[in-house]
């Protein structure tokens, strides 16, 4: 059974009229890992995953607040430190012309809302060709 992705892109103008709306990019895959946590204010909450970034076909981590991620272990001295802005998406597919920015294998992602004076709603989802 195939999995996907489906990515979109509008552009709109000042008017607020579209300029541009791509075809939507559909991309399938064999294996998903998501997930979607709540952080409570200065808390911390470990999400246990498996994903091998060369598999990675599309993924994407977003927050509804300001939020660090890290990666493998609670400083990302082993992964990464992915710095999330309220509710602009940290994401890529492998269509892009741009290298891919999960650069560590993950085993974990540590939610950080820390300073965050309110509850956070974190999400993420990788689509891969792992099984």
């Amino acid at each position: 059974m195939s999995l996907k992705h489906t990515w979109t892109t509008t552009i709109k103008n000042d008017a607020g009229g579209a300029v541009t709306s791509d075809n939507p990019l559909v991309l399938t895959g064999e294996s998903e890992t998501n997930f979607y946590v709540d952080v409570a204010a200065t808390s911390v909450v470990i999400v246990e995953v498996a994903v091998d970034v060369s598999n990675i076909i599309s993924g994407f981590l977003t927050s509804d607040k300001d939020i660090t991620i890290f990666t493998n272990d609670a400083t990302g001295a082993t992964g990464q430190t992915i710095t999330l802005l309220a509710n602009k998406a940290f994401a890529w597919n492998n269509t892009m012309t741009f290298t891919n920015p999960f650069t560590v294998d993950i085993t974990k992602f540590y939610c950080d809302n820390d300073p965050g004076a309110t509850l956070a709603k974190v999400r993420g989802g990788f689509l891969t060709n792992q099984v």
